[in-house]
């Protein structure tokens, strides 16, 4: 019999796929992890306020900026690329303009709109530090990244006290596979930047994967930054649980679920995991994934353990059931093929 997978390791910084100058966790962060002004919660102006004062003040190129960043915290992109190119026609000399719009339209996808804008930007500021790591930054978005190291090198020249710089170089060496740089680039990062938590999770992640135990110490650095990290917390979750250390693994899901999001099917679906496979916990795994199906009642994975617990504690009846429903989600779903074999035995 056959227990279904379990979650594998999460990085909510998307490293390819979403650039990573935009939004990050639930909330927009510098790159650091602070909370940037417009998504902190802290703004005094609404966008009904600022509005009003464009009215008076129409050429007023700060305020469309400001009510830009408020449009994408309400998810509204399409005015928000209006209101930073009118910026932008306002007062073309603001590379802080260049930055948010190339940012929305990595936010849809576009890439090359991206690319134009920061190289504008660079044609009237050609070391600009900061635009030339974002330009670094499109060209690892669309997996350039002998030119994303090329522009990396350059601004290491420039200013080689950039931590962003070196925490770009490790995702890089880490997507072609040299761990070696990657990690040692990470470190780097957090040498000149100690509370960079991204890289505290990418190092964690790393690590994990070479079995080493410094992954511990890099998670619960990025707790203590963040310290209701879901992501945190579940990957050093899952590294305990990968190392056989299971009463260590189920606390810190339950911290999750107790602490900080109490809807957070993973975790109860590795509890229920850890329950079923390795303590033979049946009715306490019976009732973790439960729970995990009414959480997401889609996963075919829950349905089928739910009828492993049944078949394990006997009630073949609704192992059954269990393994039939799972059939209905997924035809040809071969594990609860084997059940209903089992059970026809």
């Amino acid at each position: 019999m056959s227990c279904k997978h379990i979650f594998r390791s999460i990085l909510l910084i998307v490293i390819s796929g979403v650039l990573l100058f935009s939004c990050n966790e639930e909330k927009s962060k510098t790159n650091n992890g602070e909370l940037s002004e417009a998504a902190s919660g802290d703004s005094i102006e609404s966008i009904e306020q600022i509005s009003e004062q464009i009215r008076k003040n129409p050429e007023n190129a700060p305020l469309f900026q400001k009510r830009a960043k408020l449009w994408i915290f309400q998810g509204n992109i399409a005015e928000a690329q209006n209101d930073i190119s009118i910026a932008l026609k306002l007062d073309s000399l603001k590379p802080e303009y260049y930055f948010d719009q190339a940012e929305f339209f990595i936010m849809k996808g576009e890439s090359g709109k991206a690319k134009n804008s920061i190289e504008k930007c660079l044609s009237f500021f050609p070391d600009n530090t900061e635009a030339l790591v974002k330009l670094s930054e499109i060209y690892m978005y669309v997996k350039n990244y002998k030119e994303s190291l090329t522009i990396l090198k350059k601004v290491e020249e420039l200013d080689p006290n950039i931590a962003y710089t070196y925490f770009i170089k490790g995702i890089i060496y880490k997507e072609t596979g040299d761990t070696v740089n990657a990690i040692d680039n990470l470190l780097i990062t957090v040498n000149k930047e100690p509370e960079f938590y991204n890289a505290y999770v990418l190092l964690g992640m790393l690590s994990s994967d070479l079995g080493d135990t410094l992954a511990i110490d890099f998670y619960k650095t990025a707790i203590r930054i963040i310290p209701n990290s879901i992501e945190a917390h579940y990957n050093l979750g899952l590294f305990y649980q990968q190392n056989s250390r299971y009463l260590a693994a189920i606390d810190m899901y339950k911290k999750i679920i107790n602490e900080i999001d109490s809807t957070y099917f993973p975790a109860y679906y590795n509890i229920a995991y850890i329950q079923l496979q390795h303590f033979k916990e049946y009715r306490e795994a019976l009732d973790y994934f439960n729970k995990a199906l009414s959480l997401n009642p889609e996963y075919v994975e829950t349905i089928y353990n739910i009828g492993l617990c049944y078949e394990l504690l006997k009630d073949y009846d609704k192992a059954r059931s269990f393994y039939n429903k799972a059939l209905e989600k997924e035809t040809n779903y071969d594990l609860a093929i084997q059940g209903l074999n089992r059970l026809d035995d």
